[in-house]
């Protein structure tokens, strides 16, 4: 199936899920279909480090273990997190011996897991973050492969924007309608799958001048990356591929 078409069927099926429990476990059980084995997603201090709340897709089990043994304070994803909002992907099998490092590798290999792709992104409250981390059952090279990645970097994004506790200030109020309409042009064929040089190409433009739009874009969205911006004028109906 062609990139696009992919995009779309995303788009579509996580579109469709209420930003409420009962639209968490659709949504949850609809990338299970893709490859998804679990999903840990909450806001932490990204100062300190501290998880200010946690929704999981877990064993019981594993979230015990989890906050009995304090495993926030030695996660890589969450110390990825507290300096970074770029991707983090992290195969299972590369577990340092290092306790307690290791056991948290291990804890994820007794749920099934065999890798981890994960982002943390900006909030409403400055030192906050809201982080979510996708397991697979799958390996690696097969969770990512073929188009894998910007299709998983836009269900973070579009996981974030419906669920993350940003969604729900007025930080991103009154923003969206700033766009202009050849921002909202290069959100678009970018959504399409074209790179900057072909979104150059098709408006008339320099390829400098594509990526200035797009910073400003996702300036006005308050998104931190392309693929946010993406999700953010998708799901609120400024762009349609």
């Amino acid at each position: 199936m062609p990139y696009q078409n992919r995009l779309i069927d995303r788009l579509d099926m996580l579109a469709s899920c209420g930003a409420d429990e009962a639209g968490w476990e659709r949504a949850v059980e609809q990338i299970r279909a893709h490859g998804v084995s679990g999903v840990n997603m909450g806001e932490m201090d990204a100062r300190t480090g501290e998880i200010l709340w946690m929704r999981s897709t877990m064993s019981e089990e594993w979230i015990s273990t989890y906050i009995r043994e304090d495993f926030a304070k030695h996660d890589p994803m969450v110390h990825h997190a507290m300096r970074s909002t770029e991707v983090k992907i992290q195969d299972v099998a590369d577990a340092p011996e290092a306790q307690p490092l290791r056991d948290i590798y291990d804890s994820m290999k007794q749920e099934g897991h065999q890798c981890t792709y994960g982002r943390a992104s900006l909030t409403a409250r400055k030192d906050v973050r809201c982080v979510i981390n996708l397991a697979s059952d799958q390996p690696l090279e097969d969770f990512i492969a073929e188009d894998g990645e910007p299709l998983l970097r836009l269900t973070l994004s579009l996981l974030t924007e419906r669920f993350g506790q940003a969604k729900f200030g007025d930080v991103y109020a009154g923003q969206t309608g700033t766009l202009t309409g050849r921002e909202r042009t290069i959100l678009q064929l970018m959504g399409l799958g074209l790179r900057n040089d072909r979104i150059a190409e098709r408006c008339g433009i320099a390829e400098v001048t594509v990526r200035m739009h797009m910073a400003a874009a996702r300036r006005k969205l308050g998104a931190t990356t392309r693929e946010h911006a993406l999700a953010i004028a998708l799901t609120r109906g400024l762009i349609d591929l």
